[in-house]
This record gives C-alpha cells, sequence and structure tokens, in this order.
C-alpha cells in the first residue's frame, strides 16, 4: 500500500503527523519510508501502521530441534490468534546449517500473511510465538545491516522473521524491514519466491525471482514437504 496513503489517515486521525516532507529525528531514532523519500515524523512509526488498516507481510520460518514441521505448524496457529491471518504457505525446505556447520539441517519455509498489527506489535507478536515453543533468543530479530552478529548456539525449536511489511523501510534499534540479508540466503530466498516471485524489494529495486537467480550461497536446499503438510488452507464457505 502507498505511503501516502498512510500519512493521509495519519493526518485525519491526528493532525499532528507530519508528511514526507517534514525533517527532524523521532525520539526512538526509527526511520521509515515507503519507495520514496525517507518519512520522518514525530513520535514513532506506529502513527503510520497502527491505524486499523490491513497490512501486508512475509514473514520466515523455520526450526531446527525438536519436532521441527510441528514447530512449524503450531507456529502458524499460535500467530493466528494474535491477529496475524495466514493466507499463504511455501513448500518446506531442508537446509543446510550455515551458521552451525554439523548441526542438525534446519527446516525453512516463507508465509505471506496480512495484519493490522504495526511493525512493533508484530515483532512483539512472533517473539512471543518463538518463547512459547522454546526458544529464547540471544540477539535481536532483524540486526541493523552491517552490524556483528553472533550465531545463536541455543536450542532453536522455531525461528520467525519478518522479512516484508508492505513496501516499507523500516530501521530503528530492533527491527530492520527488509530483513537486511534476506538477500544474500538462499534458504529463504527460494520459499519465498514460491509464493512471491514479483514481489519487489523496496531497497534493492529487484524481485525476489531476480535476487535468487542472483544469490551466490552455496549452501544446499532442498524439498522436503508439501505446503500442505504444515498448514491447512481454511475452507471458505458458500453462500
Amino acid at each position: 500500500m502507498d505511503l501516502s496513503l498512510y500519512v493521509a489517515v495519519a493526518r485525519a486521525v491526528n493532525p499532528a503527523v507530519a508528511g514526507p516532507s517534514a525533517s527532524g529525528r523521532r525520539g526512538d531514532d526509527a526511520n521509515i519510508r515507503g519507495r520514496g523519500p525517507p518519512f520522518n515524523g514525530g513520535g514513532s512509526i506506529e502513527p503510520l501502521t497502527g491505524l486499523n488498516l490491513s497490512h501486508r507481510i512475509y514473514l520466515a520460518a523455520g526450526s531446527r530441534d525438536g519436532d521441527r514441521l510441528a514447530n512449524m505448524s503450531g507456529a502458524l496457529s499460535a500467530l493466528g490468534r494474535l491477529g496475524v491471518s495466514i493466507e499463504r504457505v511455501s513448500a518446506v525446505y531442508e537446509t543446510e546449517p550455515v551458521d552451525l556447520p554439523g548441526e542438525r539441517p534446519l527446516l525453512n519455509a516463507a508465509v505471506g500473511a496480512s495484519t493490522e498489527l504495526p511493525p512493533s506489535e508484530l515483532l512483539a507478536a512472533c517473539l512471543e510465538v518463538e518463547q512459547a515453543l522454546g526458544r529464547r533468543r540471544s540477539r535481536r530479530m532483524a540486526a541493523p545491516a552491517g552490524s556483528p552478529r553472533r550465531a545463536d548456539q541455543g536450542p532453536r525449536p522455531l525461528d520467525l522473521d519478518i522479512l516484508f511489511y508492505d513496501d516499507l523501510v523500516i530501521e530503528t534499534p530492533d527491527l530492520v524491514i527488509p530483513h537486511p540479508r534476506l538477500h544474500t540466503r538462499r534458504f529463504v530466498l527460494a520459499p519465498l519466491a514460491e509464493i512471491a516471485p514479483d514481489l519487489l524489494h523496496p531497497v534493492l529495486e529487484a524481485d525476489i525471482a531476480t535476487l535468487l537467480a542472483r544469490c551466490a550461497d552455496s549452501a544446499w536446499v532442498r524439498l522436503a514437504f508439501p505446503p500442505g503438510a504444515w498448514w491447512t488452507e481454511p475452507r471458505r464457505q458458500v453462500r
């Protein structure tokens, strides 16, 4: 959805919300923009996204420990109870554990969904689901691009990462969208290209199919389970 719509609605709800030409930094040092110039309004990013509008989001889901497929299926159910409407999922791929050589292969998949949750609440929902399934993160969900990161050596029954939130570009101390490393990871791009090959990366200005074709990641990725193995599309009522 175009950023101008967010601004128009935000101004209608709160006239103090500035437009794209506003200057100055927000209190949480956030930077949010669409495909146009950076948006730097007062307060937080929530006036633009917490307006009871439905937002298109894409998530990466993965699991290494325990019943991996059940963990991922349970995550979808839990997200649904927290305000995330699952609309499409990819097949599940078994992938080489790049950051943890010698460990058990991971299962990875992509999720297309919609939500009225603003980005910070979506992040909180993902972390809540991870923790409910036994994950204890020792790092941020999406560290800023270029930041040093250590591989999480603890149990990893579930990984949930926000890949895209509409076409917004968000940078805060706790959240970076689009995910800053998705274009370098075949295990993210392969499932995502299955469900959204034409999705345009708002920063790199290339679609997912193109990014996958360009990806230099040599780690192996192989099909493990069809989409129906971990998610059943709700039946639509016929009137």
